[in-house]
């Protein structure tokens, strides 16, 4: 404490050492986290909780994915966002039955895209009815596609599982 009663903010320089390998350590954990993408999947006779898988993980249970119109679109192609989607699968088809936002993109039309898009995405039956992940839409460089399956592919052949 300091004369006014305050406690000093100065830190002794061991602990300042000591703490930053630390506090680094965290905030690396912390961003490689906030980057892997997760899906929540919902199996058919499972308690109502749901399974966190990683991305790529996903595409075991897909039998169809629809491309929504980003790169035909020209004004698609000058947006990027990623939302979160909630899909309703009917158990006995794989029939994707809803979907809901959960999480806008940031633009109605690159939504509206998703939408479209999602309401055709087909499971194998039996498996799920229910998932929810990230969709994002983006334009890191031409060449690359823009399919959501492109996008959980080039994610997984950037960060191999662990």
């Amino acid at each position: 404490m300091d004369g006014n009663g305050y406690t000093s903010l100065v830190v002794p320089r061991s602990r300042t050492i000591l703490a930053l390998p630390i506090i680094l350590g965290l905030a690396v954990a912390a961003h490689s986290d906030a980057r892997e993408f997760k899906a929540i999947v919902f199996k058919k006779g499972s308690p109502d909780l749901g399974e966190k898988i990683p991305q790529p993980q996903l595409k075991q249970y897909l039998t169809n994915i629809s491309v929504p119109d980003y790169r035909e679109n020209e004004v698609l192609r000058k947006l990027t966002g990623i939302g979160v989607f909630d899909l309703r699968i009917n158990p006995a088809t794989g029939e994707t039955t809803g979907v809901r936002i959960l999480k806008s993109t940031g633009h109605s039309e690159l939504d509206a895209s998703a939408l479209k898009a999602l309401i055709n995405w087909r499971f194998k039956p039996g498996t799920l009815i229910r998932a929810i992940f990230p969709f994002t839409f983006a334009h890191f460089r031409s060449d690359w596609p823009v399919t959501p399956g492109a996008f959980i592919d080039r994610d997984y052949l950037l960060r191999p599982p662990r």
